[in-house]
């Protein structure tokens, strides 16, 4: 399982920059978040993170538990089906709004 920051590095470090531009992760979540795939959580000090929610499974999304300086949180990974949903659908899902349907 990778991240969706590591998702968006490997797609960048394929693409022909004279046709495509790069992507980043926070760019994925954010559409992902649109389409309700994700969902954005408040923490009692007032910040944001991104979490997956019952509708992200069956896209390939889930949470692991991860260790930065000491702090434990959920990080948001693919699994291979989300790697492949997100490969199949890439610029549908960068292009989606609410007209849309995946």
């Amino acid at each position: 399982n990778i991240g969706v920051n590591q998702f968006a590095r490997c797609i960048n470090s394929v693409i022909d920059l004279n046709r495509s531009r790069k992507i980043t992760g926070v760019e994925l979540n954010k559409q992902l978040k649109k389409m309700g795939i994700l969902v954005e959580e408040q923490l009692a000090d007032g910040k944001k993170r991104t979490i997956i929610n019952d509708n992200s499974v069956k896209y390939g999304l889930v949470a692991e538990k991860r260790n930065y300086n000491g702090n434990e949180y959920d990080m948001v990974c693919l699994n291979d089906t989300g790697k492949k949903f997100l490969l199949d659908e890439l610029e549908k899902i960068l292009e989606w709004n609410k007209d849309n349907a995946i």
